[in-house]
Order: C-alpha cells, then structure tokens, then sequence
C-alpha cells in the first residue's frame, strides 16, 4: 500500500494497534507477532520508527486508562457520600463499624473497592458533618448578637444605662 502522506501512514499503522486491541503493557514481540500479517504494518517502514510510534501510543494509552480509572473512583466516592448522606443517624462520634453492616446492602458501597477507602470516605464525611455543625452554630451565635445589638440600639440603650 501506498500512503498519501507520512501522517496517513502513521495513522494507518496506528489504527492497526487500536483494530488488534494493543494495550498499554504490550511488548514489542506481541506486537510484532499478531500485526505482522497485515499490511498495515508496512505503512511504517523501519522498525525504529514502528517501535517509537508504538511507545507513543502506549503512553496515550495508558494515560487514558489513568484518568478512565480516576473517573470512576470520582463517581464511587460521589455515589458513596450520596449514600452517606442518605443514611440517618450518622453524627460527629459515628463509627464506621456501626454502620457497616447496613450501609453494605447497598451497590454503592460495593462500588468503592477497598475496605480502607470505604472507612476514609466515611470518616471525612463525619467530619465534613461536625465542620458545618460548627459553622451553623457561629452563624445562629452571630445572628443572636448582631439581633441583641440592633435592640439595644433601638431602645437608645448606652454605656451610660442602667439596668
């Protein structure tokens, strides 16, 4: 086959890793024993150029199935503090272990694959509970004073008041 362009040809050689399903952990004699036969494979014409384009494509490989992995740890952790979120009774002094057994019937705590994360997630999210618990009460704490200080200006009382 002839190829318009060089970068057609590397494209041609590039689907052919793709069509025969070359993953990012391939070795070069795989690669050479399962595309060899079709011709494709002489788009490219020396070997170095053929090792170097497959290297490339590994690395794009692999960096895909880097971020298609993180992704879908990003929505297990999501889905699990959806499920946290859902379940009653999960306060500041919570313990994993209490709540286990009922939060396991559930796919989405399935979905986190390590016993450690699943404990993790579930002890940042007590804590992320006790943070706004705090920051609820400085709100309410400051709107009570702001309130007490607008009565006490609105009934003219001063420093020089008695009680």
């Amino acid at each position: 086959l002839v190829y318009e362009s060089k970068g057609k040809a590397i494209e041609a050689f590039i689907n052919l890793l793709k069509d025969k399903g070359i993953g990012s952990n391939a070795k070069w004699q795989e690669v050479v024993k399962s595309c060899t036969n079709d011709n494709r494979w002489e788009a490219v014409n020396t070997k170095s150029e053929r090792k170097q384009i497959l290297a490339e494509y590994q690395g794009k490989c692999l960096k895909e199935e880097r971020e298609k992995k993180r992704t879908l740890e990003k929505r297990a952790r999501d889905r699990f503090h959806e499920l946290l979120s859902e379940t009653n009774n999960i306060g500041i002094q919570a313990r994993y272990s209490d709540f286990r057994g009922k939060l396991s019937m559930d796919e989405r705590f399935s979905n986190v694959q390590n016993e450690d994360l699943r404990e993790e997630y579930f002890y940042d999210f007590a804590d992320e509970l006790e943070k706004k618990s705090i920051r609820e009460r400085r709100v309410a704490h400051k709107l009570a004073y702001d309130n007490f200080m607008l009565f006490l200006k609105a009934n003219n009382v001063s420093h020089l008041s008695t009680w």
